[in-house]
């Protein structure tokens, strides 16, 4: 995440900021594997799909 928004920030040209922007697709499920095992570790299973939704609008 680190190489993306810095990188993003020395960009020149349009597709410097493509490339760097396809870096987020492999990112995410990283984030999101790792958000829902923590959920699921440190709350009840009955509310960890609340939480995570809650969770992610506050993030957005």
């Amino acid at each position: 995440m680190t190489i993306r928004i810095i990188g993003s920030s020395y960009a020149t040209e349009a597709w410097h900021v493509v490339v760097l922007k396809t870096l987020h697709m492999f990112e995410v499920p990283f984030y999101l594997v790792g958000l829902f095992k923590y959920i699921g570790n440190v709350f009840e299973v009955h509310f960890s799909a609340t939480i995570y939704m809650v969770a992610c609008q506050f993030i957005k």
